[in-house]
């Protein structure tokens, strides 16, 4: 909660109470109950980019560890042909006893 930006925090929180509603209310229809569940996951989606957004300003090392594992593993998904292929495993120690 502490990094949620402050007008983002009255919003979800507002989001959140008429969710609360929704759910207490016995006729509530699924298209109630999926508005309210859209309106907080875009609310969240919206300050969690932004906190990402923020973190890789900063310089936050982890954030850009993970942006170049993410482009090293694309890339080198590009660059290799995978071959799948049947195998079996042979235990040496079974074959002992």
């Amino acid at each position: 909660g502490d990094k949620i930006p402050e007008g983002k925090k009255s919003e979800l929180e507002t989001a959140l109470a008429e969710g609360k509603k929704v759910l207490e209310n016995q006729d509530a229809t699924a298209e109630e109950l999926n508005a309210v569940k859209e309106k907080i996951s875009t609310i969240v989606q919206a300050f969690a980019q932004e906190m990402y957004a923020q973190a890789g300003a900063e310089g936050d090392p982890s954030a850009q560890a993970a942006d170049a594992a993410n482009a090293g593993a694309e890339k080198s998904q590009a660059d290799t042909d995978t071959v799948d292929a049947d195998f079996e495993v042979i235990d040496d120690e079974e074959e002992k006893k």
